[in-house]
């Protein structure tokens, strides 16, 4: 026995448009994933602490100085070892968390770009500081 699909199946329909589906989603994938793509990260990071101080009685000669806050000033260098441009985003972490004061950067493929980012803390604890590349895309 033979048997025929309607004309007006849906059926009939649904094998190419799958196949379509199917065939375009391998050919993004494949994109994504052989086109060049950046390899940016932070390094020659250096770093310094600035105390602000503040003029108090007392002392040897009378007057004195208390620490009332800090800046942290950071100087790195974000190099672009991929083969694609790309934007690099940088988070400055103090003891161990974000500050919220992360800065885009766009990078030349196989280039390096050097930048400085400060932040300020109003005590005069000691802190542990690290710079981190959180993002990076094309």
């Amino acid at each position: 026995m033979n048997q025929t699909i309607p004309k007006n199946s849906t059926a009939r329909y649904l094998v190419p448009v799958v196949a379509i589906v199917v065939v375009g989603a391998v050919a993004i994938v494949g994109f994504l994933v052989l086109s060049p793509q950046p390899n940016i990260r932070a390094v020659e990071v250096t770093h310094h602490v600035l105390p602000f101080y503040t003029k108090t009685e007392g002392g040897i000669f009378g007057f004195g100085a208390k620490c009332v806050a800090q800046t942290w000033q950071v100087t790195f260098t974000l190099v672009n070892t991929g083969s694609a441009t790309g934007f690099a985003t940088v988070e400055l972490i103090v003891d161990g968390k974000g500050t919220n004061r992360g800065q885009t950067y766009f990078i030349e493929a196989n280039s390096q770009l050097g930048r400085s980012l400060s932040t300020e803390m109003q005590d005069c604890d000691d802190h542990t500081f690290d710079v981190e590349v959180i993002r990076v895309s094309r």
